[in-house]
């Protein structure tokens, strides 16, 4: 995914803390859509400055759409995935709809510990989710 950001603040280590437009599920094309998004609303992030950019520069950002997608399943899928495993699993050893509900239910619990849990490693991790690309002219520096 490529993004304009407007770096805030030069880091150490190559780093710049930049604030990027949050980008909406219907892809910013609010003229056609009936759902009614929040406006817009501008997240600050860490990313790699590989471009060399300066703050108060516009830049392009990217990011790797393979990591985005694996929150978007640790987030979304492993809940709906383990809740009807522990179900299942749990069918083999009580007869009880009730207690295979809780064990179901707990299941669900367990995935959102673990999206926890690896959410906190990866906010530790060196590794970055934006790299600053290129800084774009100035005449193309509307934000």
């Amino acid at each position: 995914m490529i993004q304009r950001a407007k770096v805030m603040q030069i880091m150490d280590d190559n780093m710049a803390q930049v604030s990027v437009l949050r980008q909406s599920a219907c892809g910013e094309n609010c003229a056609t859509c009936k759902v009614g998004c929040t406006p817009a609303m501008h997240i600050c992030a860490v990313a790699r400055n590989d471009a060399h950019a300066c703050a108060g520069d516009v830049v392009t950002v990217e990011s790797g759409s393979s990591v985005i997608l694996g929150f978007a399943a640790l987030v979304y899928l492993l809940p709906f995935v383990l809740f009807f495993v522990f179900y299942g699993f749990s069918g083999l050893f009580v007869s009880s709809e009730h207690v295979r509900i809780l064990l179901g239910g707990a299941g669900f619990l367990l995935s959102v510990l673990i999206a926890f849990a690896v959410s906190k490693k990866r906010s530790g991790n060196e590794k970055t989710l934006l790299i600053i690309t290129r800084v774009l002219s100035e005449e193309t520096q509307n934000l």
